[in-house]
């Protein structure tokens, strides 16, 4: 960090040249948690039925500089009323949660499937994002 004297207003002025930061990560330097999710492949056909689940996998990693970090996996899908499982496990509205240490990647399964009203949906998006807010 670079510090000066502001003879002006008499203050102090720090200037962050170096380092790492999380939450929100500061200019000037490294990323603490940097979340990565990635496409990795369609575990089926490309033809799916009606009542039949898609499932596919995406690849969650931590880009970030910190030994490890918990990142919250969450979807979007808006007015649709698809059902969105993680391995089995239905994704709540905080998301679900995944301590991923430093330059690792985990493989995650997702299964979509229709809802009881629609045969056509606005898409899913899924997002990867640090706990702290």
């Amino acid at each position: 960090m670079d510090i000066s004297f502001d003879e002006r207003y008499g203050t102090l002025i720090f200037d962050t040249v170096l380092g790492v930061s999380k939450c929100p990560q500061e200019e000037g330097t490294a990323a603490n948690e940097d979340p990565g999710i990635e496409f990795a492949s369609a575990l089926q056909s490309p033809y799916i039925f009606p009542d039949d689940p898609m499932i596919f996998e995406v690849q969650l990693s931590n880009r970030g500089k910190a030994d490890s970090s918990t990142f919250s996996l969450t979807a979007s899908q808006g007015e649709s009323n698809l059902g969105i499982k993680v391995d089995g496990s239905k994704i709540s509205s905080s998301g679900v949660a995944y301590t991923i240490t430093n330059k690792a990647t985990i493989t995650k399964q997702i299964a979509v499937t229709r809802g009881p009203q629609f045969y056509k949906n606005a898409p899913i998006v899924l997002y990867l994002s640090s706990q702290c807010g």
